[in-house]
């Protein structure tokens, strides 16, 4: 039965691969820069040259917010993780900040001849536009993090013969689990800080905290929206806790804003202030550390390693299909928790090194397993957690079951 279903799901990527004479890949000329490769104790190893299907050298456009931002910076990385073992190149669009260049960066990507577009959209109105250039140019986009939400908008670009795939986050379940965590410290009133209104991962974020507590009796004080690269964003921040003595705990919806928070709790005095945030970066770990962050989320970034290998394997011409043929948008990944006592295992293998071995990841390639599917990836994304990676490392010779063990996970 197996071996039939991989034999359906073959027949179904030829016929899909019928459609991606539409969506051709050239030459272009490269650009960006390289980053850290998976965990290996080598150099990534060349794609097959003698398979007949797989490339190397291609361009792949991508697009950033604004670089030198950790949670943004960290998405191109997860991504070129896959490239980088590909023999590929990512050319990257830096936004400035400036959300209207969204839409401009696909025409400029497109104008450069790249061979497939990496798109960041960040806004739903961004997806009802930016994609259907992508198509109207033949060019293959696949999309990282930022996905549309499900609806007749997502249903009319999977229809599209250049969507490569597309991985997005549980993004509502981070904020649910974050207020359920408040109400079960007792907290009553709280301050809410998030990206701007319409962003897709932090209205769901925002409103599954608000829900559940809400439900609870709690109270919602107070809400700044707005980028946190702002330069007003902090005054913003002190002015809304200072408006507020009253509230008792403050949830950041990104990582920067629970910096601003934990800022302002020492510039007011505010020991009394509980702080949550999403997007776990290096500059949080000390205060979860030192428990001025009361609780963490987040390395959520590896949705951009998946899309990566969705894309790849596009391109070399593999879609990863699902049960109707059509290529899958996986949006379930989890923003793993983060304790306390688990932040220096956090902190060696999700920040110094990467989470995933590399040939974890030549595993989902189809270059490198041509038995490779779109559920493969899916299992993959639902083991996804702090667990499963640690014990992976375990694996790897990297952690000791002794360390393990001190932080409560048993290897046998």
């Amino acid at each position: 039965m197996k071996k039939t279903s991989r034999i359906l799901a073959m027949l179904l990527a030829l016929v899909m691969v019928a459609g991606l004479c539409a969506c051709g890949s050239t030459d272009a000329a490269s650009a960006g820069s390289s980053a850290p490769a998976a965990s290996s104790g080598s150099a990534p190893a060349a794609a097959p040259a003698d398979d007949g299907v797989a490339k190397t050298n291609r361009v792949i456009g991508t697009n950033q917010l604004l670089l030198g931002a950790y949670p943004l910076d960290i998405i191109t990385t997860a991504a070129r993780v896959v490239t980088d073992i590909c023999g590929d190149t990512m050319q990257i669009a830096n936004d400035e900040g400036n959300v209207e260049k969204i839409i401009a960066d696909i025409e400029n990507f497109i104008n450069a001849d790249v061979d497939a577009i990496f798109w960041w959209g960040l806004l739903e109105t961004n997806f009802a536009v930016g994609p259907a250039k992508a198509e109207a140019a033949g060019i293959p986009i696949a999309f990282p993090d930022k996905v549309p939400p499900v609806g007749e908008l997502t249903d009319k670009i999977r229809d599209m013969k250049c969507f490569a795939g597309g991985v997005g986050c549980d993004d509502y379940s981070a904020g649910v689990n974050l207020g359920n965590l408040a109400v079960s410290l007792g907290c009553k009133k709280a301050l809410i800080a998030g990206a701007e209104v319409g962003d897709t991962t932090h209205e769901p974020r925002i409103a599954g905290f608000i829900e559940v507590f809400e439900a609870a009796g709690g109270q919602i004080l107070g809400t700044y929206r707005g980028s946190a690269s702002d330069s007003a964003a902090q005054s913003q921040i002190d002015n809304l806790i200072a408006a507020n003595p009253d509230a008792d705990v403050f949830f950041g919806s990104g990582g920067d804003f629970a910096l601003y928070a934990i800022s302002a709790n020492t510039t007011y005095g505010r020991d009394d202030m509980k702080v949550l945030g999403v997007d776990i970066s290096p500059d949080l770990l000390p205060y979860l550390k030192d428990g001025s962050l009361d609780a963490g989320c987040g390395a959520h970034w590896v949705a951009a390693t998946y899309a990566m290998i969705m894309l790849e394997n596009y391109l070399d011409g593999m879609p990863m299909l699902d049960a109707d043929g059509k290529v899958g948008l996986p949006r379930n990944v989890q923003l793993i928790a983060v304790p306390a006592e688990m932040a220096d295992l956090y902190e060696r293998f999700w920040i110094d090194e990467f989470p995933y071995e590399e040939d974890e990841i030549k595993q989902l390639l189809y270059r490198y397993n041509p038995d490779v599917t779109l559920q493969d990836l899916q299992n993959v994304i639902d083991s996804y957690s702090i667990e499963d990676r640690l014990i992976a490392k375990y694996n790897a010779g990297k952690v000791t079951a002794e360390e393990l063990a001190a932080v409560g996970i048993n290897v046998g």
